[in-house]
C-alpha cells in the first residue's frame, strides 16, 4: 500500500517539549489518470502546508483501464476505498475522495468542505478518538 503521509513533516515547530494535535486525519483517494484530481490533490497541499493534520494519500488503479497507468496507484489502496464505502454504505467509489478521520467522506477538491467538516467532527467529539500528538524536534 503506498501512502504518503506529509501532515506530520510539515506542523508548524514547536518547541521540544510541546505537542501538536492534529485536526484530524484526511485520508485522499487520487490517480494520476483523473481530470478531476489535480484541484484535489492542491487542497491536500494546502491541508499539509497548513500543518493541521495528518494528511495521506492513496493513488487507486480503477483508472489505468484508460491507458495510462498511474505510477504510484496499488490495488491494495484500491481495496482501501472500497472497504470505506463498504463501511459508509456508499454501492460505489470515486476520485477524488477524501475520507476524514475514518468516519465521512467528500470531495477532495472541496477544501472549505473539508475544514468544515472537521470542526464540526471535533466540537461534536466525532473528532479524533485515538490521541495522537506530534513533536517536532528543532535542530
Amino acid at each position: 500500500m503506498l501512502a504518503c503521509g506529509f501532515g506530520l513533516a510539515a506542523m508548524p515547530a514547536v518547541a521540544d517539549d510541546d505537542t501538536v494535535k492534529p485536526a484530524g486525519v484526511v485520508e485522499l483517494f487520487t490517480s494520476q489518470g483523473c481530470s478531476s484530481c489535480p484541484p484535489a490533490d492542491a487542497a491536500l497541499k494546502t491541508l499539509i502546508d497548513d500543518g493541521k493534520v495528518v494528511a495521506l494519500s492513496y493513488h487507486v488503479d480503477y483508472w489505468n483501464y484508460l491507458g495510462w497507468a498511474d505510477t504510484l496507484a496499488s490495488k491494495d489502496n484500491t481495496a482501501r476505498q472500497y472497504a470505506y464505502a463498504k463501511m459508509l454504505g456508499r454501492s460505489g467509489v470515486y476520485t477524488p475522495q477524501a475520507v476524514l478521520n475514518g468516519r465521512d467522506h467528500i470531495n477532495g477538491a472541496d477544501l472549505d468542505g473539508i475544514n468544515s467538516r472537521l470542526s464540526t467532527m471535533n466540537a461534536t467529539g466525532k473528532g479524533l478518538n485515538v490521541p495522537v500528538e506530534a513533536s517536532v524536534l528543532q535542530g
